[in-house]
C-alpha cells in the first residue's frame, strides 16, 4: 500500500517515537495513518509493537489479527501473535499459531525460538530439545551463509 507523502511523514514521526519509547505518542501516530490508511499493514504492525511494550497484549493480538486478514502468510505477525499469546498463557493458542508460521517457513530461527519458549512454559521437555535442535541446525545454515558471503567478498576485494 503506498501511502501519501504526508501519511508517510506521520508514520516515520511514529517509528522516531517508537524508537525513543514513546509508545502512547507513537501509537497516536500510527492510528492517525490507519484512520487514512485502514489496511497499511505497516502501521498496524508498529502499533502492535508499540501494544506490546506497554504490555497490552490483548490489543496488540487484534492489531495482528486484522493483519493476518490482509496477509496470511505473514509469519512475523504469527509469530509475535505467538509471542503474546505465551505471556497471556494461552499456550494451546500460541502453539496452534506458531505451527503455522512453521509450516510456511520450518526453519524460520525466531519462530522456532518462540515455539521452544512455550514448549517450555508447558513443560514439554522432549519436543523442547527437538525444536531445539532444529534451531541450531536452522541458524548454522542462515549464518553459514553469511559468513562465507563476508568471506567471499573480503577475498574479492583482496584479489
Amino acid at each position: 500500500m503506498k501511502r501519501s507523502l504526508k501519511f508517510e511523514r506521520i508514520y516515520r514521526k511514529g517509528q522516531r517515537l517508537a524508537l525513543k519509547e514513546q509508545y502512547d505518542d507513537a501509537i497516536h501516530y500510527f492510528e492517525k495513518v490507519l484512520e487514512k490508511h485502514p489496511n497499511d499493514t505497516n502501521s498496524m504492525y508498529s502499533k502492535a509493537l508499540s501494544l506490546i511494550e506497554l504490555e497490552e497484549y490483548q490489543k496488540a493480538i487484534s492489531c495482528f489479527d486484522k493483519i493476518l486478514k490482509l496477509e496470511l502468510n505473514a509469519i512475523a505477525v504469527l509469530n509475535k501473535k505467538s509471542e503474546c499469546l505465551r505471556v497471556l498463557e494461552k499456550y494451546t493458542q500460541a502453539i496452534t499459531c506458531i505451527e503455522k508460521a512453521l509450516r510456511i517457513n520450518p526453519r524460520h530461527t525466531d519462530s522456532l525460538a518462540t515455539k521452544i519458549q512455550i514448549l517450555e512454559r508447558i513443560h514439554r521437555w522432549d519436543d523442547a530439545k527437538n525444536t531445539y535442535d532444529i534451531f541450531l541446525e536452522s541458524w548454522r545454515i542462515k549464518y553459514g551463509k553469511r559468513l562465507k558471503s563476508l568471506k567471499s567478498k573480503k577475498e574479492r576485494k583482496n584479489i
